[in-house]
């Protein structure tokens, strides 16, 4: 389950692709990019977002260092720390890291991983939270056995709100799937019922999905099959690919809409040949198969998938594994923006999104009404704004975040004059994610609980004149070195102010802009950021601006 050697378990590439759905076959070609570190191999397991975890053979030995690869920036970077040996783990021989979260590594990043030792045989698992104090970064993950059934084996696979999910073995039975609570520390098993093992490979708002064994004809080993675990209704479901004898999930993702996903996943057929494919499964149950095949490979498989993309690896005719990323077109339909959309009624957002829905604007958003978003939306959602979001009403938020777990990604421009805000969560909101690689401009208010998690890796503050501000946080705020506040400060001594209700990191830059005014030979504006539990870091850099 880690390692080169150990188990294929990581990947995703596309070139043909077959889909079934009621007795129609479809057929479809798709360009794939590889993605390879050096040439000893390259193991890519995860993808969220820009992140993508990978691991790679560390050259002369069979053993694997971990690796964090960045989308838009085309770069590699050991993972979780630099070492040496190439291990990328303190004091381990190899490690692998799975199933990232969202934000950057010395953000709000989090990373599940195992690794090996010297002094052990079995792998040990951590969680990595780059929004920790720098010595709590890495959380050692072992799930708790007795003096009869000693652990062995315990394998993170995949994190997302306060949940990791993964396997464990016991010196008495093996192919345990187990759920921790980040929050509580709490570990229970979450076997398929029945079942004589039970793997936990990927894990998406409130369903689990991996693989499981029961029992075959005659009380042996039966064929394996993937698995959808509902945790807010308690229902398994079981899967196969058509024609398939084993079938196994290796990740799960939101596909855009309410009740709707798409699945990484390993099947072998009655040949005995393996193959990889991802699962698109609609509102109503409906199954679309797409099988992934690369030419010339000698062997595929899929590892990891986030909206239309899936990761894996492929063998090419030298036996080196390389790693690959694939889009494929259909799978994944958000709501979805790509012009200017103007809405001027009162108490109406431009787009509202349901539970599970996901919005993507390219475009522009313009809301004028009182109290009108410019995108409300719910439970687990993702809101993905490259564009410009805008909102003039008294009372209305650019951006409305509510239910649980819901995410914004930021790479465009969020706008909200004076009167209205910039992101506003609503009362149902609990564990909103936020991360900001653009501009918000205007006030933020998201008291959405102690699990709310923002980072600003981009621009944060308002430019409209005037002063006295205060934006609001709860749960933790991470600047990262690539992030600028900016607050706005007057001859009076009143500005501007940035309250975190749990804890703030610090980096990045501080920009302060004068307004209008007198001002003496020297002001002090104290409490400027404050967080109620620990404020650590500092700003790199401190600045002025015009007003």
């Amino acid at each position: 389950m880690r390692g080169a050697y150990t188990r294929i378990c990581c990947a995703v590439l596309a070139a043909a692709a077959t889909i079934y759905s009621i007795a129609t076959v479809e057929a479809a070609e798709y360009a794939y990019t590889t993605l390879d570190y050096g040439t000893s191999g390259t193991f890519p397991t995860g993808i969220r977002g820009d992140n993508v975890t990978a691991n790679y053979v560390i050259s002369g030995t069979s053993e694997t260092g971990g690796l964090l690869y960045s989308s838009s920036a085309g770069t590699w970077t050991p993972f979780p720390v630099a070492t040496p040996s190439g291990s990328n783990f303190p004091g381990a021989v190899g490690s692998t890291p799975y199933g990232p979260s969202f934000g950057s590594r010395d953000g709000i990043l989090r990373v599940v991983g195992s690794y090996k030792t010297t002094s052990s045989p079995y792998d040990l698992s951590y969680l990595y939270d780059g929004a920790a104090a720098p010595e709590a970064r890495l959380k050692i993950l072992t799930y708790p056995g007795t003096a009869s059934a000693p652990t062995l084996n315990t394998i993170a696979h995949s994190t997302f709100g306060n949940q990791i999910i993964g396997n464990y073995d016991t010196q008495i039975q093996t192919g345990n799937a187990f759920i921790y609570n980040i929050k509580t520390g709490a570990y229970t098993t979450n076997n398929f019922p029945g079942a004589i093992t039970t793997t936990a490979y990927g894990i998406w708002a409130n369903k689990i999905a991996g693989g499981y064994t029961a029992l075959g004809p005659g009380g042996g080993l039966g064929l394996e099959r993937g698995y959808i675990y509902d945790q807010s209704t308690g229902v398994w479901t079981n899967y196969n690919h058509p024609g398939a004898v084993f079938t196994h999930f290796e990740g799960i993702t939101s596909g855009g809409r309410a009740g709707e996903f798409n699945l990484a996943a390993d099947w072998v057929d009655a040949l005995g040949q393996s193959h990889a494919s991802a699962l698109h499964i609609d509102s109503s149950g409906r199954e679309t198969w797409l099988d992934v095949d690369i030419p010339g490979a000698t062997l595929v498989s899929a590892n990891s998938v986030y909206q239309d993309k899936v990761v894996g690896i492929y063998a090419d005719g030298s036996g080196v594994p390389n790693g690959y990323v694939v889009t494929i077109p259909g799978i994944y339909d958000p709501i979805r923006n790509t012009g200017a959309l103007t809405m001027s009624a009162n108490d109406t957002p431009a787009i509202a999104a349901g539970v599970g829905d996901d919005v993507v604007n390219n475009g522009t958003i313009l809301t004028t009404g009182l109290r009108s978003p410019g995108i409300r939306s719910d439970s687990y959602g993702v809101i993905t704004n490259n564009g410009t979001i805008t909102v003039t009403g008294a009372g209305s938020a650019a951006v409305e975040p509510n239910g649980l777990f819901g995410t914004l990604l930021n790479t465009g421009s969020i706008i909200a004059a004076p009167g209205a805000d910039a992101i506003r969560t609503g009362a149902s909101a609990l564990g909103t994610v936020i991360v900001n690689g653009g501009t918000i401009d205007g006030r933020v208010a998201i008291p959405a609980g102690t699990d709310a998690r923002f980072e600003n890796s981009g621009w944060l503050g308002i430019s409209a004149p005037g002063v006295g501000t205060v934006h609001t946080i709860g749960g933790t705020f991470a600047q990262t070195a690539v992030g600028t506040l900016v607050l706005r400060v007057a001859g009076d001594g009143s500005h501007d102010a940035l309250r975190v209700l749990g804890t703030a990191q610090l980096a990045g830059a501080l920009t302060l802009v004068p307004q209008p005014g007198l001002y003496g030979s020297q002001t002090i504006y104290p409490d400027l950021v404050s967080a109620t539990d620990t404020l650590r870091g500092g700003f790199a850099t401190r600045g002025y601006q015009p007003g």
